[in-house]
This record gives structure tokens, sequence and C-alpha cells, in this order.
């Protein structure tokens, strides 16, 4: 039973079909990311570093509006958790937190290989404006980029499996609070795509 398994899965990857490329094909998805990187909160009183997890979810809608180059929206909710890591400067004593967005931009992606691969290499470059909420409340918003880009491997004509590298910068505006966070740095990327034809 697992060598057959094992058989249909390599038999998948050989007799692939073209996955489709062309103007005029839908592309939905999505992915889950995680990113960790390190800031410093600077005020009068003094500066404290803080580190960041971020994990975020983001289904996206797209259209290939020609041949390899697709263009679309993704909304996106994002949850993070902040730790404080030392004070550097100053009596500024640190805390910890969790916030929660809902972001929504565009974005857009070229596939770089031919059509006739059973896999490609794509690159996605993306904004998003997003929305904090609390009890109702809006309580800051932010601007976003993302440049991501990887292997897109194919089961068959319809679906692939994206692995994303990438670079993202971030800059979040409280409200109630005053002060900004400017969040940069690697992130990595796992998602699906499905590459939907339209009715002839």
């Amino acid at each position: 039973m697992r060598r057959l398994l094992i058989f249909i899965i390599f038999l998948s990857f050989t007799q692939i079909a073209l996955c489709q490329l062309d103007k005029g094909i839908w592309l939905v998805g999505g992915s889950g990311s995680f990113q960790s990187n390190k800031r410093d909160y600077t005020v009068e009183a003094g500066t404290v570093q803080y580190k960041d997890i971020d994990v975020s979810l983001s289904p996206s809608v797209g259209y290939f509006i020609k041949d390899k180059l697709a263009i679309g929206l993704k909304p996106s909710f994002s949850w993070s958790k902040t730790d404080h890591v030392r004070t550097i400067v100053g009596n500024v004593s640190g805390g910890r937190g969790n916030n929660s967005w809902l972001y929504l931009g565009p974005f857009g992606r070229y596939y770089f290989l031919q059509k006739d691969n059973n896999y490609n290499i794509v690159v996605d470059a993306s904004y998003s404006y997003g929305i904090q909420s609390n009890f109702g409340a809006n309580t800051g918003h932010s601007n976003g980029f993302k440049f991501m880009t990887g292997p897109e491997f194919y089961f068959n004509s319809s679906v692939g499996v994206e692995l994303l590298i990438g670079y993202s910068s971030r800059k979040e505006r409280y409200y109630d609070i005053g002060f900004s966070n400017y969040y940069r740095g690697f992130l990595t990327s796992i998602g699906f795509q499905i590459h939907l034809e339209r009715d002839k």
C-alpha cells in the first residue's frame, strides 16, 4: 500500500498537465506567513526593545491580464504578539501585547518560466492598507509593502503549491496613544493557487 501511494505521487509529478497561465484565467488562492522581528520603541523617557511575532492568513483573487501576468486583491487577517526584550536607555518599562488587524490591497504577480513546465518561478509584489479594531473602535491604521519570490509546483492543470521568501515593510499608526511603529524584515510563506479556466 505504501509503495502504491509513493507511485501515485510520483506519477502525478511526472505526468502532470500544464497549469493555466494564459490571459483570461482566474487565480484564486491563499497563503499563511510567519514573521519574527525586533523593534525599538522610543518615547521621551527612553527606548525599549521588543520582539514581535506575526502570523497572517491571506486569501487572494486575481485575473491574468496577459499570459503569465496576473493582478488582483488580497484581503488578509493578521495576529501579532509582542514581548519586551530589554530597556535600552531611560526608565521606560516594557510589557506584552496582542494585536489583530484586517487588511486589503492590490497585488501583481509574474511567472518567469515557460508555461509548459510542471513548476514555475513567481514574483509577487503587494500593497496593503489595514485597520485595527478593539471592542468595535478603530484604533489605528497601517500601510505595508511585500515583495516575495519562489517556486510554485503544480499538482495538475489547476492547482499549485508555492513556497515563497521575501521582504516586508509596514508602518502602523495608533490614534489613541499617538505613536507609530515601523516594521521591516524577511518572511516566508507557504500557500496554494487555483487556476480557473473561463467558460468558453
